[in-house]
C-alpha cells in the first residue's frame, strides 16, 4: 500500500491507494465521471487492449472487494 507524498495537497495527505479503491468501488459513479471526463479514447483503447490480453497484473480481475469505510 503506497502513501501518497508531501508533493499532494493537503486534502489528500492521508489518502493511500485502498483509501481511494473502496471510494471508487463504493461510489462507481465517480470512476465513471472522471474516466469519461479525463481519459483519452487512445488510453481507453490502451486499457482495453490489454485487459482482453490478459496482460493486467493479478488482483485487477473482477472478483468481489472487501470494503472498508474510512474517515478523511
Amino acid at each position: 500500500m503506497k502513501e501518497l507524498t508531501s508533493s499532494v495537497p493537503c486534502c489528500c495527505a492521508g489518502l493511500t491507494d485502498d483509501k481511494v479503491k473502496a471510494y471508487l468501488s463504493l461510489h462507481p459513479q465517480m470512476l465513471d465521471e472522471f474516466v469519461s471526463e479525463s481519459v483519452s479514447s487512445e488510453t481507453l483503447d490502451r486499457w482495453h487492449k490489454k485487459k482482453s490480453s490478459g496482460s493486467l497484473p493479478a488482483g485487477n480481475s473482477h472478483t468481489p472487494l472487501t470494503i472498508h469505510c474510512y474517515i478523511l
